[in-house]
């Protein structure tokens, strides 16, 4: 089936090629995308596509549309550059953006970040698709405008604004049981605009292993709730709220397999946010604009698990944490072609939880200053420089610096360079946190309490095995980044858009996971270390066009390194080996032997063929996503009691050619959408149509999907 997917892979690029021999050059639109769209989350500052000096992702609300999806994770599974990926434990999926982790993205909606990470994962299906107007994606460090959590880049998902009074109902059902409804309620009268957003989802999961008790993803439903409110009594002011609530139940039944047992739990499982935005935006002249802002946001999970056989409480966990944000920012007009950007803000935050082993609230802050110089020296030259100043409590201050240029030596041509630092302090998390997590059969410790806690398993005689020294109290420090982007882009009059973006980050102290010991009865512990050095390096190239009249062609290629300087160092002075696991025999590894940070494809792409009927009414799209194979993880796993294997099988602690690889793999996705009126829109799809699966490594992939979705919409018509 393999070669059939990637038969279709070649055959898309052939027909792709071949139809453009074809084309009619004076009726072909050389740009997939509509370049008069605007992208603020790049700079704070909105401007036009064609103005961004960095690499980016512009995700429409019709590409949004003909995927068919539900979910956040749905839209960006398809996107250039960018990988999914689930945890070991199966729980949340992250994203993953020029080989950086999931933890290293910051995920904002409507400018402002989105709480509710685990295991510095925020899970992506906690996002409805229903009232999001567009996405964008920006690659490279974005520190000196968002802080920390911008290292590898962001995500600004924006919703629509009301402009209308409309009503729009929505219903999605799949083969799989998945039940997604929204409804938006519009309304704008004088000076007021009122937006309503409802969303109900239910899950039933799915299974990939019967023989073992409950669902591999356990059953949960969740509702989302939006509330946008804007107000503008006199044209230069606007007053504006923003409230989301979203819920979700889980019905867990897992079955925890060890060596010498095997016990079933079930039992409820919650997650909660809420987050409420106000704004007062003021405009001075045209000139100047001045933001006053604030973000609070609560997070809450908690899950309970009982013994089946006994009914008695098997494990109990329980995490809340709140963040506080007042920010001003102001942006000022004063020269011609010249934009000044500055803000300044405190952010608080908070985490109370049973997973670090004691009832206190742990607590930090950070005080903060950017500034932003955006500079149009002259039609061909855009330059933005900026800088931000971070004050942390706990790990005093940081610079972080940013150079952009956007060069166009002719109207088809785009040159874009940028360069920048960024860094990320250790979380509370990876400092103190104490989990037991008996349910999937492994623990965690931060760095702050790992010795203790493993001096005491040892006192009681549970270790079978450490793998760090107890003499030695590992002190994490935050990671910091020096990034570099270049690439081009060019409009062929004929063949359409052709881009390519190199990059390269440099790394020091990049925290990673790893295991430190090994109990008795085969479960792991685990807690976290700085690797010195690492790098991540290589391109994204794409090709998108509109082919013959009403069709349209992306062909993207993603190639990456990622890999641990200190491990390159220790095998370049020949003291690292691995083992043949067939002959035993022991080998001195190389850097060819080598492949670097687990969980990183070095290949990856994406094809996407879509058709438009020339009435406008209908259209159909093939999207096929290609990833190549990649190390799961340097230790085994485990989800609702499918055992993951590790990768390194010859236990050396590095990905090297003896180890085992994750096969790659190609998902293939349809959909078909028919607008039966102007109030009326049905479309239907398919997810995964080859329904390929690993049940072994990646549990969490579901099989084949089909699902039907109907829309209606009912706006007020203007008099005239």
């Amino acid at each position: 089936m393999k070669r059939i997917l990637l038969l279709v892979f070649i055959a898309l690029t052939v027909f792709g090629y071949g139809q453009v021999q074809s084309i009619d050059p004076t009726k072909i639109n050389q740009d997939t995308v509509d370049l008069k769209e605007v992208i603020i989350s790049a700079t704070r500052t909105e401007r036009k596509l064609t103005e961004i000096p960095m690499p980016f992702n512009l995700v429409t609300k019709k590409e949004i549309q003909a995927i068919g999806g539900s979910r956040l994770q749905d839209v960006l599974t398809e996107q250039k550059g960018l990988t999914i990926v689930p945890q070991i434990n199966g729980v949340g999926n992250g994203l993953q953006l020029q080989g950086l982790g999931a933890d290293y993205t910051m995920i904002m909606m409507d400018g402002e970040p989105l709480i509710g990470r685990y295991t510095g994962t925020l899970e992506l299906s906690r996002i409805a698709l229903g009232n999001i107007k567009k996405i964008e994606i920006v690659k490279g460090p974005s520190s000196s405008l968002y802080g920390s959590e911008a290292l590898g880049g962001v995500v600004n998902i924006i919703t629509s604004r009301p402009v209308t009074p409309r009503i729009l109902l929505s219903s999605r059902l799949s083969t799989m049981g998945d039940f997604d409804a929204n409804v938006e309620l519009d309304h704008v009268k004088y000076k007021l605009s009122n937006q309503l957003f409802f969303n109900f989802f239910n899950s039933k999961g799915f299974d990939v292993d019967p023989a073992n008790y409950g669902r591999t993803i356990s059953p949960y439903r969740n509702f989302s709730f939006r509330h946008k409110l804007i107000y503008q009594p006199i044209e230069a002011l606007e007053l504006s709220t923003a409230i989301r609530i979203f819920h979700e139940v889980q019905d867990n039944e897992y079955q925890v397999i060890v060596p010498s047992d095997s016990i079933k739990v079930n039992g409820p499982g919650k997650v909660s946010d809420l987050t409420f935005i106000p704004q007062i935006k003021y405009s001075w002249k045209n000139n100047t604009q001045f933001y006053i802002r604030a973000n609070y946001s609560r997070y809450y999970t908690e899950t309970k698990l009982n013994e089946l056989s006994s009914g008695n409480e098997y494990y109990f966990d329980q995490f809340r944490q709140e963040y506080f944000k007042p920010e001003v920012q102001s942006t000022c007009r004063y020269f011609k072609n010249q934009n000044w950007t500055a803000g300044a803000g405190i952010l608080y935050e908070s985490v109370n939880t049973n997973r670090y082993g004691e009832n206190v609230t742990r607590s930090q802050h950070t005080s903060y200053l950017f500034l932003q110089h955006e500079w149009k020296l002259n039609p061909k030259v855009d330059i933005i420089t900026g800088l931000r100043y971070d004050d942390n409590s706990v790990y005093h201050s940081q610079w972080s610096p940013k150079f952009s240029l956007l060069y166009k030596p002719t109207s088809r041509i785009q040159i874009k360079a940028s360069f920048g630092t960024g860094f990320k302090a250790p979380d509370f998390r990876q400092l103190y946190l104490n989990f037991k997590n008996s349910a999937a059969g492994y623990s965690v410790f931060g760095t702050e309490v790992v010795l203790d806690e493993l001096k005491k398993l040892q006192t009681q005689g549970l270790i079978e095995d450490i793998y760090i020294s107890l003499d030695q109290k590992s002190t994490l420090k935050p990671e910091k980044s020096i990034a570099l982007n270049f690439g081009m882009e060019y409009d062929h009059p004929t063949f359409g858009n052709f881009s390519i973006h190199f990059f390269r980050n440099d790394l020091k102290g990049l925290v990673e996971i790893q295991t430190v010991a090994l109990l008795k009865n085969r479960q792991f512990i685990y807690s976290y270390n700085n690797i010195q050095n690492a790098y991540t390096e290589g391109f994204e190239a794409e090709w998108r066009s509109k082919l013959i009249r009403n069709f349209q062609i992306s062909l993207s290629y993603n190639y990456l390194l990622a890999k641990d300087k200190d491990i390159l160092n220790q095998i370049k002075q020949k003291q690292i080996y691995g083992r043949n696991p067939e002959t035993l025999e022991s080998y001195l590894i190389t850097k060819k032997d080598y492949l670097g940070l687990y969980g990183r494809s070095p290949h990856s792409g994406i094809a996407k063929l879509r058709y438009q009927s020339k009435s406008g009414k209908w259209d159909a799209s093939l999207r096929c996503i290609y990833r190549g194979s990649y190390g799961s993880a340097a230790t085994a796993g485990s989800v609702s009691g499918t055992l993951i294997p590790s990768s390194d099988r010859n236990s050396n602690g590095i990905l090297d050619r003896y180890d085992h690889l994750v096969t790659d793999y190609f998902i293939l996705n349809a959909g078909y959408a028919y607008q039966i009126n102007s109030n009326w829109r049905i479309s239907t799809g398919v997810e995964n149509l080859a329904n390929y699966k690993d049940e072994l490594y990646i549990p969490t992939l579901k099989g084949r999907n089909f699902f039907i979705q109907i829309q209606f919409e009912f706006f007020k018509k203007n008099k005239s």
